[in-house]
């Protein structure tokens, strides 16, 4: 994190206008913010809620805005985080859903934070199963959208069961003896073969 404020700065990205460019460095201070220590964090992730704020403010785009509402709600200025987050959902409730693809996706996982933020948990889940239907298994963006819910869930101290849907699926690394020939005694006798088969089915089921 230190290292791209410093590219952050260097590179001058601090004085581009674009909402991406712009909205880069609270983001990095809010990655500071989460690694501070316990007694300094609610100060730098209000620090960090400004800046999401200031550009919220300049351009009403959700992005920022909804960063802010969720800062201030880590920072635990919840009546702050309330005001911006409904801001934020009136602003999207307004408008038709785009009809696919990545906008669509954020479109509904930035209702469904806005809707966590303010404390309805019924309608964020309600939500959320759209931004997971949404996201055409785009796992990337799934788990970045669900550390952000479970942080703002935890804060509120909610149940997060209903948000495993967007936790990154397990990886494996498998490796194992290959199926001896038919009549050959071996470690994987191909008599074998259909019980393992069986057994490695409901291992991944399991795993999801």
């Amino acid at each position: 994190t230190e290292l791209a404020v410093r590219k952050y700065l260097e590179l001058k990205l601090d004085r581009a206008r674009d909402i991406d460019s712009r909205s880069l460095y609270p983001r990095l201070m809010k990655d500071r913010a989460l690694a501070a220590p316990i007694d300094r964090r609610p100060q730098e992730l209000a620090a960090a809620a400004i800046l999401y704020e200031k550009i919220y403010r300049e351009t009403t785009d959700s992005f920022p805005g909804i960063n802010a509402a969720t800062l201030f709600l880590l920072a635990g200025n919840i009546e702050r985080a309330a005001r911006i987050g409904q801001r934020v959902l009136s602003s999207l409730e307004r408008v038709q859903p785009p009809k696919k693809g990545e906008s669509l996706y954020w479109y509904w996982a930035t209702i469904t934070e806005a809707q966590l933020v303010a404390g309805d948990i019924g309608a964020a889940a309600s939500a959320a199963k759209n931004a997971i239907s949404a996201s055409k298994c785009d796992f990337a963006m799934l788990a970045s959208t669900g550390r952000q819910l479970a942080l703002i869930a935890k804060a509120r101290g909610f149940d997060i069961s209903w948000i495993d849907g967007f936790r990154p699926r397990p990886v494996i690394h498998y490796t194992g003896h290959r199926i001896a020939p038919p009549g050959v005694i071996a470690r994987f006798p191909a008599t074998a073969e259909h019980r393992v088969k069986e057994m490695i089915r409901e291992h991944l089921g399991r795993l999801k």
